[in-house]
């Protein structure tokens, strides 16, 4: 270690990349991950300069620890080195370069999405579990949009989500990663897809390490799609952010790209919500959702048949409803079912406002009645 600490040819050339969350190296052409072979090069000038010839394990772990004290971090250095001109541009981004529509919708989440952008990095780990989703023709250069905003950390070759430690270590080094052909996944696959960006820190022991390691998230997810309907997840639709786009003036964004993260920053600092409160959400957000949503082919029926009703029990929706009898009834139908009933705002096992008790809230087969969600009260407390 103190060769590497004192050595003037090598005390500067580990650094500890805390994006990548690994050990780089300075050479004549910058910064790069450290190889085995660039441990073996040590290796073979340390015995130049007279010293014992050390193990490969042990020089790896002369080069971690002499690459920790001199840490730093690309995307916060990048950020801290900007000079913000004042000029609001943040909050028109979509309209202006990805030529969305100008509405409040757009506007917000333009601006939530780039100081999720910044929070991530400043706050690994912090709460960013919403998608925003660019929708267009082929050729509106979606994609080349997410690659000029996540630069040098962007990324569009994610390894299949439930690919355990390969998905997890994916994420280092990346900033912005582009989740593309939204429309061609399935319900399962949206599901899988909304559990993985809304978690907040990986787990896993990566290859050939020794340890599991605990590494807070410094990424978001953007989408992008050639189709206007393509959620298929009724309450998981909620953590996607759909913008329909028309050409994107790419040259335009990378000519900005500084001042956008720049204002960002400065929103950020003057603490700017990176979420929606539950106003926005309901006003702007859900109409934009429900209008990408691609509906069962039951759901016509099913809301035709409980208008009116004051309770119903999913058998009853299947046989008179769609015209599955109870012997057909399986897992499968009974879960589509109710998701129906929970898009159209019913809910199951709770009391009515207007006089249904305990004794009346189950069906005559032990199932649970379900109820339209406005006049639910809560179930009061039992003394156990």
């Amino acid at each position: 270690m103190v060769a590497l600490r004192q050595e003037a040819e090598i005390s500067g050339a580990f650094r500890l990349d805390q994006m990548l969350r690994a050990p780089v190296i300075l050479t004549t052409d910058g910064l790069r991950p450290v190889t085995d072979a660039d441990v073996s090069h040590l290796q073979v000038h340390l015995q130049k300069c007279g010293l014992e010839t050390l193990g490969k394990d042990t020089a790896h772990q002369a080069v971690d620890l002499r690459a920790s004290e001199l840490a730093f971090h690309p995307v916060r250095d990048y950020l801290g080195a900007l000079r913000w001109d004042g000029q609001q541009r943040v909050a028109g981004w979509l309209p202006n370069y990805v030529r969305a529509a100008n509405t409040s919708y757009s506007r917000g989440i333009g601006t939530m999405f780039l100081v999720a952008m910044v929070a991530r990095v400043m706050q690994p780990g912090c709460k960013a579990d919403y998608m925003m989703i660019l929708e267009g023709p082929q050729g509106a250069r979606k994609s080349t949009a997410c690659s000029v905003l996540g630069g040098q950390w962007f990324s569009d070759a994610m390894p299949d989500i439930d690919g355990g430690k390969d998905a997890a270590q994916h994420l280092n080094g990346k900033w912005l990663i582009e989740i593309a052909e939204m429309a061609a996944m399935g319900k399962a696959e949206n599901n899988r897809l909304k559990h993985f960006i809304t978690r907040d820190t990986e787990r896993y022991r990566p290859s050939y390490g020794r340890k599991e390691v605990i590494e807070p998230r410094q990424c978001v997810f953007i989408g992008t799609t050639n189709q206007s309907v393509y959620l298929r997840d009724e309450t998981g639709g909620r953590r996607f952010w759909p913008v329909k786009v028309g050409l994107i003036d790419t040259d335009a964004l990378q000519r900005d790209r500084d001042q956008l993260f720049a204002e960002a920053l400065h929103l950020y600092r003057h603490k700017a919500a990176w979420w929606p409160d539950g106003a926005f959400e309901e006003a702007h957000i859900r109409p934009q959702q429900e209008a990408r949503f691609e509906s069962d082919a039951w759901e016509g029926a099913i809301a035709a048949w409980v208008a009116g009703k004051r309770q119903v029990t999913v058998a009853e929706v299947a046989k008179e409803a769609v015209f599955v009898e109870t012997p057909k009834l399986g897992t499968q139908e009974q879960r589509r079912i109710t998701g129906i009933l929970n898009l159209l705002g019913w809910v199951r096992g709770a009391y009515d406002r207007r006089g249904l008790g305990r004794a009346n809230a189950r069906g005559p087969g032990g199932e649970r009645f379900f109820i339209l969600e406005k006049y639910v009260v809560p179930e009061e407390p039992s003394d156990a």
